[in-house]
């Protein structure tokens, strides 16, 4: 090792290089370390957030489901109580779409 007033040799840059080269690679897999763990820590937290989105619209679709299905068993019940009176609205509304489509500007 060089004291104050020698310069240092080959031999004591060559063992500084090394401990540079080697702190340098230290270094690099720290940082790759912590770069992974915060990879997965965000794919952790988009799963969540597509696991959780994905329960939110199942539940909603369920709910359009059973509401649907209403709608469609009351206008099953109104034309089996009132067949005259669902063929007329049947009729108007084909009717209007008719004239509707049939329209020139």
């Amino acid at each position: 090792m060089a004291t104050r007033n020698e310069p240092p040799s080959s031999e004591d840059l060559m063992n500084e290089i090394a401990t540079l080269r080697a702190d340098i690679g230290k270094i690099t897999e720290t940082l790759t370390a912590m770069g992974r763990a915060e990879a997965e820590s965000m794919a952790a937290g988009v799963r969540n957030k597509t696991r959780r989105t994905r329960q939110q619209v199942e539940a909603e679709l369920e709910q359009l489901r059973d509401s649907a299905e209403g709608a469609i068993e009351r206008a099953d019940d109104l034309v089996r109580e009132r067949p005259g009176m669902a063929l007329a609205i049947a009729a108007g509304l084909g009717l209007v779409a008719g004239l509707l489509l049939h329209r020139k500007d």
